[in-house]
């Protein structure tokens, strides 16, 4: 009786060791955070240099209402990033635009406004953007 138990014991010992090393020992983790790595923009308008930096113009391009409006799309890298929302900022002192979460830039009234919108991710505000937004009305120059 005690060879049919040590042998009974060996079977499974030798099945374990085949079954792990067929299902292998990789541990499924869950709830692992990925972290944003740097941010994407594009716009509804042209994203252009100007001394090195991103800029936005316009050019007497009034909507009905007299505002002017430009919509900003930021994606975050990698795609798979844990959390993905993006925080859009006006200098404090900026009375003449306002800008959503979804990145819509609305200027309000005439006159030429020079700005810059900072685009940074809302889980490190350490990974930003600056975009200039430069809403030149002619008007002011004549």
């Amino acid at each position: 009786m005690k060879k049919s138990v040590i042998i009974v014991i060996a079977l499974i010992y030798v099945a374990a060791i085949a079954l792990v090393s067929f299902i292998g020992l990789n541990p499924k983790i869950y709830n692992q955070n990925v972290y944003v790595e740097g941010i994407t923009i594009s716009s509804d308008r042209i994203i252009e240099k100007y001394q090195g930096e991103d800029a936005i113009y316009f050019i007497n391009e009034f909507n009905a209402d007299g505002t002017r409006t430009v919509k900003l799309d930021c994606e975050v890298t990698p795609d798979n990033a844990t959390n993905k929302k993006i925080n859009y900022v006006l200098e404090k002192n900026n009375t003449f635009a306002t800008v959503d979460e979804n990145g819509c830039i609305t200027i309000t009234g005439p006159g030429t406004r020079v700005f810059p919108i900072f685009i940074a991710s809302a889980e490190n505000p350490t990974i930003s953007r600056k975009i200039m937004i430069w809403a030149i009305d002619t008007s002011d120059f004549e």
